[in-house]
Formats: structure tokens, sequence, C-alpha cells
């Protein structure tokens, strides 16, 4: 690898800044007094495009560098959505990542691949072995990242969780929420692999990047689900997708987890994240599209007896008077007598009233004609 002259600048290329981690990473950098060059063609941060010291590409890293660019001090390779193919034959391997290996081989660059944890295993046992030769590879494997920078049509992950109570009411948890996710805020992401770029090859190659241990999605989607109802103002259901039988618990990797410069606990980067996206989104009005949704219920997880339940859950007794159904010839002969009996009490007050009104008339007159008797 190349080593800066004196005074002058440290140059690096990120293969895709159109991921938030990539657009976050080459921020920091810039704000370091790097001078960084990035690959991408969707989701394209305008205010990256248009700092002074960085470089947008258009070339085919399947293809030898051209000469005119300059000799990169350090290649950061970021693994998405695409997955590698790998096979044990070295002739199934993707033309991209043997041309970056042979880079680093021929030592022209520090080359560092960032995979997400779950990444294909048979992707990441072959890079394990490799950096074992390669002086001038790295491998850092990066939890789930969020924060303001994240994508609101993430579909996937902690990402997906964390959209789904931004732009509706309700989160589907698939698996029935037992996978494991481990939460990384993006910046603290972007702080450690920036940090790489100014510090000698280090003997520890392979590097775990998280910001907090690893826990299910049912148990974060729960802190979610009460973060959204403080700060977004609004209730959120959970619901399982799918079928119960379908669901197995997917084992969490065994990781050390490597110490970061800065941790951002998981409440905090949520309260973030919401607090970032709350004046730009509205809430848009939930769609029920996905079939087999199951509303989780809190109380069949947490079986600590709530004290004041019964309080909660009392509703006042409702009163209603129904007329007695009454069928056949004999309803039809009581209905009559009872409205006959109420048309004579009718009459016979009627007459009383009329003919009391007469005698006192009549008592008039004869008062005023002095007639006393």
């Amino acid at each position: 690898m190349h080593d800066p002259a004196q005074g002058s600048k440290i140059q690096v290329l990120i293969t895709d800044i159109s991921s938030p981690l990539g657009a976050e990473l080459a921020n920091t950098l810039l704000a370091n007094g790097v001078t960084v060059y990035g690959l991408g063609k969707k989701n394209l941060s305008p205010h990256l495009l248009i700092k002074k010291n960085f470089t947008l590409l258009d070339l085919d890293l399947s293809q030898p560098l051209p000469s005119n660019l300059p000799r990169f001090d350090q290649i950061f390779h970021l693994v998405g959505a695409e997955n590698h193919h790998i096979s044990s034959e070295q002739n199934q391997l993707s033309p991209l990542l043997r041309n970056l290996l042979d880079i680093a081989v021929r030592a022209e660059s520090r080359v560092a691949i960032i995979l997400p944890i779950n990444c294909n295993l048979n992707l990441l046992d072959f890079l394990a072995t490799r950096i074992k030769t390669i002086n001038q590879l790295n491998l850092y494997l990066v939890g789930d990242t969020y924060g303001p920078q994240m994508h609101l049509h993430e579909t996937v992950g902690l990402p997906a969780i964390i959209a789904q109570a931004i732009l509706s009411d309700r989160i589907i948890l698939p698996n029935e929420g037992l996978d494991m996710l481990f939460p990384t805020y993006l910046q603290d992401a972007a702080d450690f692999l920036a940090k790489t770029v100014f510090e000698p090859q280090a003997n520890d190659k392979v590097g775990t990047i998280v910001s907090n241990n690893p826990q299910n999605a049912l148990t974060i989607g729960y802190t979610i689900q009460k973060l959204a109802g403080l700060l977004l103002n609004k209730e959120i259901g959970l619901f399982f997708a799918g079928s119960p039988q379908d669901s197995r618990p997917r084992p969490a990797p065994s990781i050390e987890v490597h110490k970061l410069v800065k941790t951002t606990a998981l409440e905090q980067g949520l309260a973030q994240t919401f607090n970032h996206f709350m004046h730009q989104v509205k809430a848009a009005a939930p769609q029920n599209t996905t079939p087999n949704l199951q509303r989780v219920n809190y109380q069949q997880f947490v079986p600590q007896e709530d004290k004041l339940a019964k309080f909660r859950k009392f509703k006042a007794p409702k009163f209603s008077i129904k007329s007695p159904k009454i069928r056949g010839s004999k309803a039809k002969l009581i209905t009559f007598a009872v409205i006959g009996l109420l048309i004579l009490l009718i009459v016979k007050t009627t007459t009383e009233i009329l003919l009391g009104v007469g005698d006192l008339k009549a008592t008039k007159t004869a008062i005023e004609a002095a007639n006393w008797k």
C-alpha cells in the first residue's frame, strides 16, 4: 500500500454510498479531511454530492481500476443486499470480489470488506481464511444498522421494524419475533470505520461492530412500541405474520463484540431516529394486506401479575328492559284488553273533567247573581 506523503490528503474509495452506512461513512471521512470517492446510482444524498472533496465515480469494480484514478489508501467494500456467490472453488468467486482481493494482494490499497452479521456463511469462512495470508485485507461484521440516515423503504431487519412504526400504526414481525437482532447506530459504525483509516494495520484483522447486545425482534418491538407512543403520539400494534408452526428460533451467531469508540443505547438511538422523521413523515393509514396476522398479546410473553388489571378491565354493567314475547291468539287477546282498559280510563277521566268544569261555571254564575242556595 502506498504511503501518503507528508501533508498530502488520504484518499479513500467507498463502493456503495447508496447505502445508509456508506453515505454516513463518507460524511464522517470528509469531516476529518479525507478525500472520498464513491460508487452509487440510487438514493444518493444531495448533501454529500455537493461536498468539495467528494467525487462520484461510475466504474465497474469487476475490472481493473482505470489508470487515471489515484491510488487509494483504503477501499471500503460494503456487502449489502447483493450477496457474492461463493463456493469451495476459486472460480466461483464473483469477479468484483476477486478483483478487490487482487488489489490487496498486490498491496495497491488496503481493502476493508464490511459484511452484515447474518451474511452468507460460505463467504464469511472463505474471507476469514484469506485474511490470514493477505496482509492488506481486513474484515468487519456490522450489526443491524439504523438511525436518522436510514431509508424508510427497508423491508427486512431492524430498519423495517422502525420504518413500520414511523409510517403506520402496526409492526408486523416475521418468525413470531424470534429472530435475533444486533442494534447498531449508524454513526457509531461510521465513526469506528473512519478511525481505521488513520491507524496502522492492526493485528486483529476481524472486527465486529455493534452498539448493543443482541435482542430478539419481539423485545425490540415492545421497546419501539413504547417509544412511539411517547414520541410519535400514536399507539402501535404488534402482529405476527405467518403460521406459528412455521416459526423456528434462529440461532444467534457466537461473536466477540469489538470495542467501539462510542456506543449509543438502543432507546437513545431510537429517540433520535423518531425525532428526525416525525417532522418529515405523516403517518399513513394502515392497510391490512398481509395474510395470517396474529395480534401479539403482551401478557402471553410477560406473565407478571398486574395488580391494577382488574380495575382497568372493569366495565359498568349495562341494563336493558325487554318486553316479554307472548305468542299465539292469547297474545292478541291480552293486547286488545290492555288497549281497551286504557281507552276506558281516558274516556272516564275526560268526562269527569268536563263535568267538573261545567259545575264550576254554574257555581260562578249563581254567586254573581247572589243565589246562595
